[in-house]
């Protein structure tokens, strides 16, 4: 109960982050917001991790502590060592995009943080940690919901992982908006 209370209450902050950095004109007021949803993505990373753990009763602990700690040092990097977060070395511009019949702001000309491809690695181990216990379920032939709980939140952490790391890059022009899309694996989590 409490690993999806916590994952509901990340999930809420970090679209609050979200919707902030789409009405922001201020490329340090933006970054500002980046820097700020370091807080609640390891909340969820964590979240997710204990979640999956406790409702599959399986997967390697190794990989999920190894996936936790690389996570935890990416948000130390965040606020202890990348200026000024570890998405960006430097955002010069924000862009202004129609998204969903709005005028949104989005990353313009920006340096990509090397530092974020720690990131990379830290969701690369979780969806292994998910992969593992998927496989771990279907060799025990276990319950389908608990199957499909898990393909759920694999699949859509992957699209959101995906989504800003090409945001990030500046390989897509983009809102960061994968949040929004939370809300559905909240409520397959609460069944």
């Amino acid at each position: 109960g409490l690993a999806f209370a916590l994952a509901a209450s990340a999930i809420a902050a970090l679209m609050l982050m979200e919707l902030a950095t789409l009405r922001s004109s201020d490329p340090v007021v933006y970054q500002r917001v980046l820097w700020m949803a370091h807080v609640p993505m390891p909340v969820l990373f964590l979240s997710l991790i204990v979640y999956i753990h406790v409702l599959s009763g399986c997967g390697r602990r190794w990989l999920a502590l190894l996936a936790i700690a690389v996570r935890l040092w990416t948000t130390a990097i965040n606020f202890l060592g990348a200026a000024p977060n570890i998405h960006l070395t430097e955002l010069r511009s924000l862009r202004q995009v129609e998204f969903l019949g709005n005028t949104v702001s989005v990353i313009g000309d920006a340096t990509p943080n090397p530092w974020y491809l720690l990131t990379a690695v830290a969701n690369l181990l979780l969806v292994a940690y998910v992969l593992d216990v998927l496989v771990t379920l279907r060799r025990r032939r276990a319950s389908v919901g608990v199957q499909r709980v898990c393909w759920v939140i694999l699949a859509f952490y992957a699209f959101a992982v995906g989504w800003g790391t090409l945001v990030t890059q500046g390989l897509v022009h983009g809102p960061f908006v994968s949040s929004g899309l939370w809300v559905i694996v909240v409520v397959v989590m609460a069944h």
